[in-house]
């Protein structure tokens, strides 16, 4: 497969553009929030990944099931890696 034909297999999760000024104005509404400066990067990059997907759906189409499964599957690795490092204990 060549890149365009990718490129053109990936038209269903919306432009670049799209997807770009989607993911970037919500990452801007976390951002600004008090405790994200405190949370680890790992978090972070989830957060993040976890805003792809949702920007995909919202600017191509919203019924793919792969969207939902990468959120999940991102959401449970933040899950596994906060239950083995301890970090799944409240903060004060």
């Amino acid at each position: 497969m060549n890149i365009k034909e990718v490129v053109e297999q990936r038209s269903v999760y919306g432009t670049l553009e799209c997807n770009a000024e989607a993911t970037q104005q919500m990452e801007k509404i976390l951002k600004a929030q008090p405790n994200y400066d405190l949370m680890p990067d790992i978090h972070k990059e989830v957060f993040h990944m976890i805003l792809q997907k949702m920007s995909r759906a919202v600017c191509g189409d919203f019924s793919l099931l792969d969207n939902i499964v990468d959120i999940q599957g991102y959401a449970y690795r933040l899950q596994e890696w906060m239950e083995q490092s301890g970090e799944d204990e409240a903060h004060d």
